[in-house]
């Protein structure tokens, strides 16, 4: 007993001391302002870690503010501390008024103990609106209707072209858009696609009421699967009609 102990107090002893003293993460790609599609490789070095968490957050470049944070992937980090994962940053339309900033966040740690973060801002493809052709394939399903910053509900047809045949699957997402919490998930549409790529699919955006000051933002989230495999998201930011 006393043996196994002593022990245990040895590992953390040293997990300590690995976490105290290694360096913090580094991000060797993307590069800093680089053009990056709906998701992207993230690589890079920590020295001292044993695992790295990689997200996206999406921010108005104007005032800073937190607009959305995009879940990542945690990932184990081999004994030659690099690390090379793929995460999303889905094209997110919050209106031509507002420009976007997008962060990617890497968070390395050793056990439970953080050992450092490291961030670069990447700036997200443009993606016409209107096109004659349909994406590539893999990539996220451009979306004609509705508009950013549109008013709609308490349905809307939503528009757009994905690859021919596809399975696209659209839903609604609610958030306080003071504190970013997410308040309901409304299940949406699963349809394919017609052979041409072309689809108009009518969902449900209902009035959420979360007290008279709440500030609410209504996410329309549209992505495809071919052969089992989603595309990333294509996410239009709307308002509720309150007549």
């Amino acid at each position: 007993m006393t043996r196994t102990v002593f022990a245990l107090g040895i590992a953390m002893l040293l997990a300590f001391a690995v976490a105290a003293y290694a360096d913090p993460p580094t991000i060797a790609g993307p590069q800093e302002g680089a053009e990056v599609g709906p998701s992207v490789t993230v690589e890079g070095t920590a020295p001292g870690a044993n695992q790295i968490n990689v997200w996206t957050e999406v921010h108005n470049a104007d005032t800073d503010q937190l607009l959305k944070s995009v879940p990542g992937l945690k990932h184990a980090i081999g004994d030659d501390g690099k690390f090379n994962v793929r995460i999303a940053t889905p094209r997110i339309y919050f209106g031509a008024e507002i420009k976007l900033r997008y962060e990617i966040h890497a968070q390395s740690s050793h056990g439970t103990d953080v050992i450092g973060e490291a961030k670069v801002v990447v700036q997200p493809q443009p993606q016409a609106q209107t096109t004659d052709t349909a994406p590539a394939t893999g990539e996220a399903p451009l979306v004609t209707a509705p508009a950013a910053d549109a008013e709609v509900g308490p349905s809307v047809d939503v528009v757009g072209r994905a690859q021919p045949g596809a399975l696209v699957v659209i839903w609604t997402e609610v958030y306080n858009a003071d504190t970013n919490d997410s308040l309901r998930q409304v299940p949406g549409i699963r349809h394919t696609a017609n052979a041409d790529g072309n689809f108009n699919f009518r969902i449900a955006v209902p009035r959420v009421f979360v007290g008279e000051n709440a500030s609410l933002r209504y996410e329309i989230h549209v992505k495809a699967a071919v052969n089992q495999q989603y595309t990333p998201e294509t996410i239009i930011v709307v308002h509720h009609h309150e007549g």
